[in-house]
């Protein structure tokens, strides 16, 4: 809606009629890609990994941006982004080792899990 207004307001009400077929079709492919199929992988990942790995893995858009400035020509990142990027790293892998779980939750997990699998008793009253 913002950008509608601003739009409007900047470029006139007439600037949409001035878009060519190829600039529609980069609109129309922002609004697909950056919302629906990114909201639908992006909870699919939750429901999979479960949210605090999920949260983890946002770490990797930072060092997929350093990887394709220095791959497109803008230059190499500088000692600070380098550091950022190491720092994200140690903590993507802190973040996604696997936890051992101690043995009295493994207990309370196999005891949940038998209880959830019992039959129900669905007697009529």
């Amino acid at each position: 809606m913002l950008l509608t207004v601003l739009g409007t307001t900047l470029e006139g009400p007439s600037a949409d009629r001035e878009l060519s077929g190829s600039q529609w079709a980069a609109v129309g492919h922002l609004a697909l890609m950056g919302t629906a199929v990114a909201f639908v992988l992006w909870y699919s990942t939750v429901r999979a990994v479960g949210a605090g790995r999920a949260g983890l893995l946002t770490g990797i858009a930072p060092l997929a941006a350093a990887a394709v400035g220095a791959v497109s020509g803008t230059g190499a990142p500088g000692p600070s982004v380098w550091l950022g990027i190491a720092v994200v790293i140690v903590g993507l892998v802190g973040g996604l080792r696997p936890r051992d779980v101690p043995a009295v939750q493994r207990t309370q997990l196999r005891d949940l899990e038998a209880f959830s699998s019992r039959p129900t008793d669905r007697r009529s009253g």
